[in-house]
């Protein structure tokens, strides 16, 4: 009898290089998922106004500060048009 296939394991991207990583195996529920929980978890006026008073000047300070992964506030920032506020 031959062995049992192992099961897919899918590819592990680097989010800094491709903050739509978190999409990688998603269709289109699970891209709204990721947004809702964005939208959530980083509110786009509390990340505005945290990076407009200076409250966290990089990318770890407003991770930290909403307590979420660099990688979730690196796509969260790109997503809406940030990246030059840092």
């Amino acid at each position: 009898m031959p062995a049992p296939t192992p099961p897919r394991v899918p590819k592990v991207v680097d989010s800094y290089n491709a903050p739509d990583s978190f999409t990688l195996a998603a269709g289109g529920q699970e891209r709204e998922a990721n947004a809702f929980a964005a939208a959530i978890l980083m509110p786009a006026d509390a990340l505005r106004f945290v990076m407009q008073e200076g409250l966290a000047e990089t990318l770890e300070g407003l991770a930290r500060m909403f307590d979420v992964s660099q990688a979730a506030m690196h796509w969260r920032v790109h997503k809406l048009g940030l990246f030059s506020a840092l």
